[in-house]
């Protein structure tokens, strides 16, 4: 028997790469990119939500357990005007845009709500940047991909 790598590295000596060919994005799966993609627009253009929760200021939560008054809530897609201030937070669903003011998101499991919606009670510290996405740390647009990024199918 032969080690992994040798055996790997015999395979692949016999390999050459096949001819690009123009394929649906649908039709692509198991297939690699075969030139550089460059994203044309960040992706995402704002920050979002990661998941549905309550987005908050994460300095609120530092004394670990704290009640927070809910001034409302953001859908998906929708713009609010919202800010946030001390101690308020706002109900916020998978992909909506975070309200001015907000750092954080705590998921809906991790939160009571108070029998008429208007407080809810997390028990622990939110950290800044928890379960939100933005165009700094995600967007596509701050770099291209090679064929040896990008490819659809099943991960390793």
């Amino acid at each position: 028997m032969i080690p992994l790598d040798e055996a790997q590295r015999f395979v692949r000596a016999g390999l050459s790469a096949l001819s690009p060919i123009a394929l649906a994005l649908d039709e692509a799966l198991g297939c690699v990119v075969s030139e550089e993609l460059v994203a044309k627009e960040p992706v995402p253009r704002f920050s979002n939500s990661a998941m549905d929760g309550y987005a908050l200021r994460s300095i609120d939560t530092k004394q670990a357990t704290v009640r927070l008054h809910v001034v409302g809530s953001i859908l998906t897609g929708e713009v609010s005007g919202l800010h946030l201030e001390r101690g308020q937070t706002v109900r916020i669903m998978t992909g909506g845009l975070l309200p001015d003011g907000a750092d954080c998101v705590c998921k809906m499991e991790e939160v009571t709500i108070d029998p008429g919606g208007r407080v809810v009670q997390i028990d622990r510290a939110i950290s800044v940047g928890n379960m939100f996405a933005t165009p700094a740390r995600t967007s596509l647009s701050a770099r291209s991909f090679s064929r040896r990024d990008v490819s659809w199918g099943h991960s390793k």
